[in-house]
């Protein structure tokens, strides 16, 4: 109970003989500690927020701090990448240059754009540009610098890498055209045998006057295998005049070889021929004297000397 200025608290003890206690305790000192119970509830409280908030923190920094190195160590990849890629394209160049030297063929891919050496483009200038920004430093200034760098390495890498398979494509189409001619260029002898009658000016066998003769003649016994000097397509397969049975191949850029006597030829008008395949077997048929081909090669459609085009 309680009146006045203090509040009276009872104590009644369980035993009988036992007299009742009286405690006053004053008002104020109640209020008193009611607030002082208060504020150190909402200390408590204040102090676990914060304690909360900075557990938070901590695990966050711990958090960042892995992520950072993480990151570090992914740059560090990236750039050491960048580094070999940037080495391999500079080894890349030098072989194309020596290709271009033997082939003295000039790099027309590469004169519109970057050469080695440029900014942005891999060479010497790349490792100055590394060396003037710190790989070291958690400074956001320097990362934000190395990350430029590696940014600008990748997209310089990356028009040279596009400058260098152009150029590559240049080389292979130079050497694919080299290799086609190449090809179709007559090199081999057409046939075994003796060589009876050289290109040009000779005793007619016929009317023993002097008359030009348009190629070689290769005697040898019937039946005799001949071949194909070079790739090309038969635009010729059947009987034709004084030749007999003769053969003509095209070999593409003017040129064309011509097979006449021929016992019989295996080919047919269209076909494709590769350097070194069966076209027919040697025989007399046509304006002949004894079993031998006529051989000739003719540029542009006039018969020239063939004996430079056989070189085995």
């Amino acid at each position: 109970m309680s009146g006045g200025k203090n509040f009276t608290l009872m104590i009644v003890p369980e035993g009988v003989q036992t007299k009742v206690r009286r405690l006053q305790i004053p008002k104020k000192g109640l209020w008193a500690f009611g607030i002082v119970a208060l504020a150190a509830c909402m200390a408590f409280f204040a102090f676990t927020i914060h304690y909360t908030y900075v557990i938070d923190q901590v695990f966050e920094a711990r958090a960042l701090r892995d992520e950072n190195a993480r990151l570090k160590e992914r740059l560090s990849m990236v750039t050491s990448t960048v580094d070999d890629v940037d080495t391999r394209l500079a080894d890349l160049r030098s072989l194309d240059e020596q290709l271009r030297k033997i082939t003295g063929l000039q790099d027309t891919k590469r004169a519109a754009g970057a050469g080695p050496g440029t900014p942005g483009a891999g060479g010497s200038n790349q490792a100055d540009f590394a060396l003037a920004v710190p790989l070291q430093g958690d400074d956001p200034t320097l990362v934000q610098l190395r990350d430029a760098l590696v940014d600008s390495r990748i997209s310089g890498l990356a028009a040279e890498a596009n400058r260098q398979i152009a150029s590559l494509a240049e080389l292979v189409d130079h050497f694919a055209e080299d290799d086609m001619k190449l090809r179709t260029t007559p090199s081999v002898a057409p046939a075994k045998g003796l060589l009876t009658s050289s290109f040009g000016s000779r005793e007619d066998p016929f009317t023993g006057g002097s008359s030009m003769h348009s190629g070689l003649d290769i005697a040898n016994a019937p039946g005799t295998e001949i071949v194909a000097p070079a790739d090309g397509v038969v635009v010729l397969a059947g009987e034709h005049g004084e030749y007999g049975n003769c053969v003509v191949i095209d070999h593409g850029r003017d040129t064309k070889t011509l097979y006449g006597h021929l016992q019989r030829f295996i080919v047919k008008v269209g076909q494709t021929i590769k350097r070194g395949e069966q076209i027919g077997n040697m025989g007399t048929t046509g304006r002949s004297t004894g079993t031998h081909l006529h051989y000739e090669v003719r540029k542009n459609d006039v018969p020239v000397n063939p004996r430079p085009y056989i070189i085995r």
